[in-house]
């Protein structure tokens, strides 16, 4: 996925930020416990928790994964 916004940011040529992956953020949440990043059967409970006030209770409590997909190369099926 990575490299598909880094393709995406040099032929337009701007710069994409992706914030969660700061290596500072990132040995943050390592060095937390699991039960920091779950809590009551929700993942990413630090961001939850952070953006409760600014987004909406449905988002904020949803539990399916919405996101952008990698692009994905259909195979053709040839029958013999």
């Amino acid at each position: 996925m990575l490299r598909n916004w880094d393709r995406a940011s040099m032929q337009h040529g701007v710069e994409i930020r992706m914030p969660f992956l700061d290596w500072r953020i990132v040995s943050f949440v390592f060095s937390l416990p699991g039960s920091s990043k779950v809590r009551n059967g929700f993942s990413k409970s630090i961001v939850r928790s952070a953006f409760k006030d600014k987004l909406p209770q449905n988002i904020v409590e949803r539990k399916n994964k919405i996101g952008i997909n990698a692009p994905m190369i259909e195979v053709a099926q040839w029958s013999s």
